[in-house]
């Protein structure tokens, strides 16, 4: 994982070509704006499937591969494709001997990285690094180009652009232990009592802290200062352990904060967390319930269905607060068959209340099993704010359920002139 000083001190030696290898969304995208900040001058492209002379960004068009093989000693290469593709492209360039190559994939891991130092650094260097280290010109870019609109961070009407507002400005130390995938569970139990939490069967600092010999049979593994970093057992028996190492080392070393400047991640200290299992008799998969509360009122809810089957299966369900279903969809289409009413439906909505009170916004997330409620999670900017709704109106709608102007009143006048 490449650093802020390791690129630093790459720029001030590298004399020669820079090649960014990869012509795709990455390599045009979040990379290439990283590279360019650092003070590097891109050269041209090579990609294996873009035909060879296609324009790509600023000018900068793809050149034949071969180009890149017989200058290799004098041309530096930024390998900007996912994940998926880096063995592959690796073994590609290392068997033409191409050794001076920086991997920049689609992760947050690196933005995270060279953000962390660049906070530690002086005037100049942030000064530098502006357009990624300051949180309103970095938001307003990454808006317009995730949303299609410019952000209007001084009078927010939409909802996603009151969610970034809320990320600048909401910033009650109280979110820190509400995101905290450990210690929220003290938070719930306080709140509305200990049966509602997911057991823990254990909590760690580093991966190699883990006694798997202790843990049973089924467990679930997470890290506590993320979203989405999860790992299921559902049998020891052929457990990936170094799959899961990887997964969960990688993210144990990411300050979610910085990818999205969803600030109640950022003093998160990370660790690993390991939960029982749970499994529904009646449904053959975990359903997510997912309640949008507005200062303690719900206005709306979704549920997640087929998440077993990956990403593309995925599918969500809006429904109003009278469980009405609702024409709206949001990153998934719709189930084929909608989802049933969850038994503790009523239940649910009145945990959510109890645990959103006085916020202006989060989302409390519940699990059904087997007639038992438990909780999932809080979370405070859905998406990070940059997912579209379908039809488009409903970004005015849920934007007109945020009332700003008790936290606009507590702000004073400096903080507002953004």
């Amino acid at each position: 994982m490449i650093t802020c000083a390791e690129l630093e001190n790459l720029r001030s030696s590298w004399k020669g070509e820079v090649c960014i290898f990869g012509a795709g969304q990455i390599g045009k995208g979040t990379a290439y704006e990283v590279i360019k900040t650092a003070g590097f001058h891109v050269d041209f492209y090579c990609d294996n499937y873009v035909p060879t002379g296609t324009y790509v960004k600023d000018d900068l068009i793809v050149k034949d591969i071969q180009y890149l093989y017989e200058h290799k000693d004098d041309i530096l290469v930024f390998l900007c494709v996912s994940a998926q593709y880096q063995k592959q492209i690796l073994e590609q360039l290392g068997n033409h001997n191409i050794k001076d190559i920086v991997i920049l994939d689609a992760s947050d891991c690196y933005i995270s990285q060279i953000m962390e130092e660049v906070d530690k650094a002086d005037d100049e260097t942030k000064k530098r690094w502006h357009a990624f280290y300051d949180d309103v010109e970095f938001l307003s870019k990454v808006f317009k180009k995730q949303m299609g609109y410019d952000l209007n961070i001084e009078n927010p009407k939409t909802y996603h652009e009151k969610l970034q507002w809320l990320k600048l400005y909401d910033r009650n130390p109280a979110y820190t232990q509400m995101v905290d995938k450990y210690a929220v569970k003290k938070y719930i139990e306080e709140k509305v009592g200990k049966e509602y939490v997911v057991p823990t069967l254990g909590v760690y600092d580093t991966f190699d802290d883990i006694e798997f010999e202790k843990l049973p049979e089924q467990f679930v593994l997470k890290c506590t200062h993320d979203s989405g970093s999860i790992v299921k057992c559902r049998d020891k028996n052929c457990f990936d352990k170094e799959k899961a190492r990887e997964i969960l080392e990688r993210r144990l070393h990411i300050n979610y904060y910085w990818s999205g400047r969803e600030w109640s991640y950022k003093n998160v200290k990370p660790r690993i967390i390991a939960e029982k299992y749970l499994e529904d008799d009646i449904d053959e998969e975990l359903r997510d319930y997912k309640f949008f509360m507005f200062n303690g009122e719900m206005k709306c809810m979704f549920i997640v269905t087929d998440r077993n089957k990956g990403f593309e299966e995925t599918r969500y369900d809006f429904y109003d607060e009278e469980f009405n279903h609702l024409n709206l969809t949001c990153l998934h289409p719709n189930a084929t068959v909608p989802p049933h009413k969850p038994k503790k439906y009523e239940e649910m909505c009145e945990l959510a209340q109890k645990l959103s009170k006085d916020i202006p916004h989060v989302r409390v997330d519940f699990y059904e099993v087997n007639g038992q409620v438990y909780f999932g999670e809080m979370t405070f900017y859905h998406d990070s704010g940059w997912v579209h709704f379908e039809p488009h109106k409903w970004d005015r709608i849920f934007g007109d359920w945020i009332d700003l102007d008790i936290r606009k009143e507590n702000l004073s006048d400096k903080i507002l002139g953004v």
